[in-house]
C-alpha cells in the first residue's frame, strides 16, 4: 500500500537530482566552448604568424587529453608544456 508511493517518490528524486546534473553539465560546456572561441579569437589577433594556431591548437588538445586521462586515474601525467 506505501510500496507505490515510496517508489514514486524515489524515482522523482532521482530524475530531479539527473536534471540538475544535466543542466549543470550544459552549462558548464558552453563556458568552456565560450571561452576556447574567445582565446582563439585572441590568439589570432595576437599571434604574428598565424600559420602556427593549427598546432597550437592541436598540442592543447594533445595535453588536454593526457591531463583527462591522468585526472581519471590513467597515464602519468606529461608536466612538458611544450613539445
Amino acid at each position: 500500500m506505501l510500496e507505490p508511493v515510496i517508489r514514486e517518490e524515489i524515482k522523482r528524486q532521482i530524475q530531479s537530482y539527473s536534471n540538475r546534473n544535466a543542466n549543470l553539465a550544459v552549462h558548464a560546456y558552453y563556458s568552456a566552448e565560450q571561452a576556447r572561441i574567445l582565446i582563439l579569437r585572441l590568439l589570432s589577433l595576437l599571434l604574428d604568424n598565424i600559420e602556427e594556431l593549427p598546432e597550437l591548437i592541436a598540442h592543447s588538445q594533445k595535453q588536454s587529453r593526457e591531463n583527462l586521462k591522468y585526472s581519471m586515474g590513467g597515464e602519468q601525467e606529461d608536466k612538458t608544456l611544450w613539445q
